[in-house]
């Protein structure tokens, strides 16, 4: 079994996740949820700092968009995407 707690956005929720026996931390990339994680400096540091592969959840989402959060936000090789709803067509 693979646990993942998602909707993590908060530095002080972020450690205590990994505190607990958890598999992947995922990371609300949709602007209308009310957990998205900010597009700030803070929080995409807060990411960055996890010590547990992060998820990356999208909502139809453009492929260049995700691409674009996973740098910023440091969804590494041991991360993965999540994609709710089907990807965006470019214009």
């Amino acid at each position: 079994m693979i646990v993942k707690v998602c909707g993590l956005r908060d530095p002080d929720n972020i450690r205590a996740v990994e505190r607990l026996p958890v598999d992947l931390c995922g990371f609300i990339f949709y602007p209308r949820s009310p957990r998205c994680v900010p597009d700030d400096e803070f929080h995409a540091a807060a990411v960055r700092s996890c010590r547990r592969p992060a998820v990356g959840v999208f909502v139809d989402a453009l492929p260049a968009e995700m691409l674009r959060t996973a740098e910023r936000f440091g969804l590494d090789a041991e991360g993965a995407f999540q994609v709710v709803g089907g990807l965006a067509q470019e214009g």
